[in-house]
């Protein structure tokens, strides 16, 4: 199918039945299925970081392909081949995923893509105009302030966030987007935007969901519906206070794997949750949860590899781990499961890959979810391959 070519990236169309996209190391973006065959799309020249994970996101009638942890990005029309480049500068890029994520809004698709480590820009794609063109202004002044800590120059800023966007994710309807990314020193943390406040506010009008956890960030999330949004926790560990003895302390929390954010519940700051069981750690301002075991940890109980998926039509979350695919229900309740359809690499080996040196064929043995099939597809041993999950 591709003789003489290594495939780098595949992804299914959000739309269309047996539709892929595929990125070549000849910076060839190719179109088409199995059956019929692929054509040529377009040559992507400024895709130059072949040796890290590309990362393509399809949106009929359009295909972005991005260097995941580089700065080139480009997006092609399927119809007439017309291809938009885009670039973010670089500044810990090779930790933070290209943000990038498309959204339809009064009969128009708009692509959201990162230009900085702390921006994003929304452009019609159509017409490659701009729709959130600022100044960001962020430095010192000669004027002096004074706090608790002494004197210090007076900080001036205009449309300026300090924090890193990663992997984007687009509500149903379009009218909000997470950033799945992270802030100084470094802490993962999940901002969330409305998209019709965003064209006027910017970044500024980003809202923090009250769970944030050191080094860990791109943890899976998806959207439940438009208004409702699941992330995996990490296994925390519990600190007890100095003058509490831990051997007569009451049993610590239950660890919940699945924790639900109510947009409406963000945006308004009057949470169902107000802690987490009882237990002053850290706000956890969920509005349900759930138990399970899909994911898997590291040595600090960090969850840093996976996926999670909503399908409408069953009201059933997908969970794409290494321990395998899971079908849920929203309390946790497991399904369906097949150990076989797992993740080859997590994301924190691929986040950094420049010192571990994970060759592109090893993050392509990865599965990925097919939501118009309910399947699981990947590029293995020069075709597509195709499993779906089978009973318990």
């Amino acid at each position: 199918m591709f003789e003489g070519k290594n495939v780098l990236a595949i992804q299914c169309s959000n739309t269309q039945i047996e539709q892929y996209a595929v990125f070549c190391d000849d910076k060839g973006l190719y179109h088409g299925n199995g059956k019929g065959g692929f054509a040529l799309l377009s040559i992507l020249d400024n895709i130059v970081f072949l040796n890290r994970p590309i990362k393509i996101y399809y949106h009929f009638p359009y295909i972005c392909v991005t260097e995941r942890y580089g700065l080139n990005a480009a997006t092609v029309s399927i119809a007439d081949r017309r291809v938009i480049k885009h670039s973010r500068e670089d500044y810990y890029c090779n930790v933070s995923s290209y943000s990038i994520g498309f959204l339809e809004r009064n009969g128009r698709v708009l692509l959201i893509h990162q230009t900085q480590w702390n921006r994003l820009d929304i452009t019609d794609i159509e017409t490659g105009q701009l729709l959130t063109e600022r100044e960001v202004v962020f430095g010192k002044t000669d004027e002096t302030e004074t706090n608790r800590y002494g004197a210090s120059s007076r900080i001036k800023g205009k449309n300026y966030l300090d924090y890193f966007h990663s992997l984007l994710h687009v509500s149903p309807d379009g009218k909000h987007f997470l950033s799945n990314g992270w802030m100084w020193q470094p802490t993962g943390n999940i901002m969330c935007f409305e998209t019709e406040r965003f064209f006027n506010e910017f970044e500024l009008c980003g809202e923090s969901i009250e769970y944030d956890r050191d080094y860990n960030w791109d943890r899976p999330c998806a959207f439940v519906g438009n208004d409702t949004l699941v992330i995996a926790a990490d296994r925390d560990e519990i600190i007890f206070r100095e003058d509490v003895a831990v051997s007569e302390s009451k049993e610590p929390p239950a660890y919940h794997q699945l924790l639900f954010y109510k947009l409406s519940e963000i945006k308004t700051h009057i949470y169902t949750y107000d802690y987490y069981e009882g237990y002053d750690i850290g706000w956890l301002a969920y509005s349900m949860k759930a138990d399970c075991d899909v994911f898997t940890f590291n040595e600090e109980g960090e969850i840093t590899s996976g996926e999670l998926h909503y399908d409408p039509e069953t009201e059933r979350l997908i969970a794409l781990s290494e321990k395998g695919a899971f079908e849920l229900t929203l309390d946790g309740e497991i399904k369906q499961c097949n150990p076989d359809i797992n993740l080859s690499a997590c994301n924190e080996d691929i986040q950094f890959n420049d010192v571990l040196a994970i060759e592109p064929s090893v993050w392509l043995q990865n599965w990925q979810y097919d939501i118009i099939r309910r399947s699981f597809y990947r590029f293995h041993n020069g075709s597509i391959e195709k499993k779906v999950l089978c009973s318990r």
